[in-house]
């Protein structure tokens, strides 16, 4: 396979800036508000629709400012609103499949911005090298066929039913519970747990991380914001475990996650444990903890009725 570089401007004829203001959108669940932010695919926000302001989906997005994030690109598949700190690419032989395996090649160029750069002067000018076909163009045949059938092949079974859309949405209820089917008040924290307790710590550099779990290992959680606080993966012989179902928080960073499998954890990670634990009403008081006042107490913590 021959491959040759391709500038951005090459390789999309349509470069579009966003032009929305994030202060200016009306709260609502109709569309994306994409801000220059690296997680979560760039989503900061839902809105309601605004036809002056939204743009196509099917682009690979460009951060081109923000701290931290300048450098990143997004795959976005579907209509959207965004800052002008981001420039949507289109090329009408985009796809999904297409699209991750660019940008896996354009978040190469992240490390050139990581110090206050900018990097809308010089978007059009960033290369990445391509497969060609006998035209000496971009063989996006081939790149689809690679995605699909090597990428998408080995991830696990999750990863390919959220690459292919084929999960179950249905709702395990018949219909939407509102919460003012129950009684609220602030619950302290030790009225909801029967164990709070710290965890034993492990030093992460003093352990062999795997980026991938295999067999035998456990997930490292840290006070990481992201990922569910998985810092990467260890073997469990060289750790001490503890078992899933349990809220566990970072005590110095107040970040909150359930742990529904077996894990070992890096420092000031506090563990909360009760019997009545399962992971649709640990999510609910995941997200309870995150909009406390930081004084033990689950902010408008929701009593049981009968």
């Amino acid at each position: 396979m021959k491959f040759k570089k391709f500038t951005v401007s090459q390789l999309f004829p349509v470069l579009e800036n966003g032009k929305a203001n994030q202060t200016l959108l009306e709260n609502g669940d109709d569309c994306f508000y994409i801000g220059a932010k690296k997680t979560d695919n760039g989503v900061m926000r839902y809105c309601k629709y605004n036809d002056d302001l939204v743009q196509k989906g099917n682009c690979i997005l460009f951060i081109c400012n923000g701290a931290g994030s300048v450098g990143y690109s997004l795959y976005m598949d579907r209509p959207f609103m965004s800052t002008s700190d981001v420039v949507a690419a289109y090329n009408e032989r985009l796809n999904l499949y297409v699209g991750l395996y660019l940008v896996s090649l354009f978040d190469l160029e992240r490390p050139r911005y990581s110090y206050g750069r900018k990097w809308k002067n010089t978007l059009r000018q960033t290369t990445v090298p391509l497969p060609v076909d006998e035209n000496e163009e971009p063989d996006w045949r081939w790149i689809e066929n690679f995605m699909k059938g090597h990428i998408l092949e080995s991830s696990p079974n999750r990863t390919k039913e959220l690459f292919l859309n084929s999960i179950n949405t249905d709702s395990i209820l018949p219909g939407r519970v509102p919460l003012t089917a129950a009684s609220w008040k602030y619950i302290e924290l030790s009225k909801v747990f029967q164990r709070i307790y710290k965890a034993q710590p492990h030093v992460k550099s003093n352990l062999s991380i795997s980026e991938r779990i295999k067999d035998n290992y456990v997930p490292f959680i840290s006070r990481t914001e992201s990922n569910n606080g998985c810092d990467g993966y260890v073997n469990s012989e060289d750790v001490t475990i503890e078992p899933g179902n349990a809220i566990i928080i970072g005590d110095t960073t107040a970040s909150i996650f359930y742990q529904e499998f077996p894990f070992t954890t890096g420092d000031h990670i506090v563990i909360c444990r009760s019997s009545n634990l399962n992971k649709f009403n640990a999510l609910f008081r995941d997200i309870q903890l995150m909009a406390s006042d930081g004084h033990g107490i689950i902010g408008r913590g929701c009593t049981e009725r009968g």
